[in-house]
């Protein structure tokens, strides 16, 4: 089975703070979860809730199923973290942002 995760969002552009959180896309299929329907999706979050809960240094875990892409929200010791299973798009718009800010480096300021 081929598994990757992605740090996506502010956190993979580098235009994140101190303060952001860490948003992770996690590919299960290595064609874009393309053939997963929502319930699916909902599912293996809530079996990543399951499995996560239970440990010392994860914390307020909250699966929010109606999001438009759905996502299981916590805390791994004081990082926030949204942990989502969706199409690549998260990971080409990263990729952009990134390019930008390393042509545009005053957008930061």
């Amino acid at each position: 089975p081929h598994l990757k995760v992605t740090v996506i969002g502010t956190s993979g552009s580098g235009l994140g703070r101190k303060e952001s959180d860490l948003d992770l896309l996690l590919e299960l299929d290595g064609a874009g979860n393309r053939e997963f329907s929502r319930d699916r999706i909902v599912a293996i979050l809530e079996e990543a809730e399951r499995i996560l809960k239970p440990m010392a240094s994860v914390d307020e875990l909250c699966l929010i199923p109606k999001a438009r892409i759905p996502l299981l929200r916590g805390k791994f010791d004081s990082l926030s973290f949204d942990l989502s299973i969706g199409t690549l798009c998260g990971v080409w718009n990263t990729k952009l942002l990134r390019r930008c800010s390393q042509q545009l480096p005053g957008l930061m300021k």
